[in-house]
């Protein structure tokens, strides 16, 4: 698992245009890794952790463990990502997005999934419910994305 980890966080840090910062301070990249796993998952890697939906969204405490004792140099010899992986619709989907966007995408997805049969209405109601800071327009607008790049839900 750790090295699938360190060779998508190298991927990241040599395509995303800044370095991920997964120290205590770095809140932001930390919850971007978070909803970067998870979402990539989709698209053919398995890293392997177990994700609960979360005060930003899928949370997984065994990532979060991991990447807190990765080390720069486990990243840096770290190879490249097997072949299953879709790296170029994975990073055309997060190119230019915001945190707020891999939240409401990632907490899109988690929703689906667990609720196998939800309505696209039923599912943009529920995640707007539990975080109504998402308005529902731009739930529709982040899940015709995800839906568009992904070939999921729906």
């Amino acid at each position: 698992m750790a090295s699938i980890l360190a060779s998508f966080i190298k991927l990241l840090n040599e395509t995303n245009g800044y370095r991920l910062d997964l120290s205590k301070s770095g809140f932001d990249s930390r919850l971007r890794l978070q909803k970067y796993v998870f979402l990539a998952e989709t698209l053919g890697i398995n890293i392997g952790y177990k994700f609960n939906l979360y005060l930003y969204g899928p949370y997984s405490i065994g990532l979060a463990k991991a990447y807190y004792n990765i080390t720069k140099d486990e990243i840096d010899a770290s190879s490249n990502l097997h072949d299953t992986f879709d790296t170029d619709t994975f990073l055309s989907l997060i190119a230019d997005k915001d945190s707020m966007w891999l939240e409401a995408a990632a907490t899109l997805k988690s929703i689906y999934e667990f609720n196998s049969g939800i309505t696209e209405e039923n599912l943009i109601d529920h995640v707007n419910s539990i975080k109504p800071k998402f308005k529902k327009e731009y739930l529709i607008q982040v899940l015709t994305e995800v839906r568009s790049t992904l070939s999921i839900l729906y």
